[in-house]
């Protein structure tokens, strides 16, 4: 899940915010049963959190197929992407990631939120 829109959709200069990345899910056969994960979180889940004044934020899901659905794919230890500092989540680009590891999109959706204030 990131934000693209970090801190604030005018001034996006973290976009895209990583608020969680998970690796190694697992779509059953049968299409009425939820996917489940098979491995720890890389990025642990950071709950949206818009500042005040900051308008409307897009928080965008990204479904990529992994490369290989015999074996679980997770990301090398020492990426950036095992970083949860709020400086290590700023300005990720889900495309390149998905380009350095063969990753191909096949789903997004969106939530739109903005703070209470």
């Amino acid at each position: 899940m990131v934000d693209p829109d970090a801190p604030s959709r005018a001034e996006p200069l973290y976009k895209s915010f990583r608020h969680w990345l998970i690796t190694g899910l697992k779509s059953p056969k049968d299409s009425a049963t939820l996917a489940f994960k098979t491995q720890l979180a890389t990025t642990p889940y950071r709950p949206p959190g818009p500042r005040p004044g900051s308008g409307l934020h897009r928080y965008t899901f990204l479904l990529f197929q992994e490369p290989s659905p015999s074996s679980a794919f997770s990301v090398p230890e020492g990426s950036p992407e095992h970083g949860a500092s709020l400086e290590e989540r700023r300005s990720w680009d889900a495309v390149q990631f998905a380009d350095k590891y063969g990753l191909k999109l096949v789903g997004a959706n969106y939530m739109l939120i903005r703070s209470p204030e």
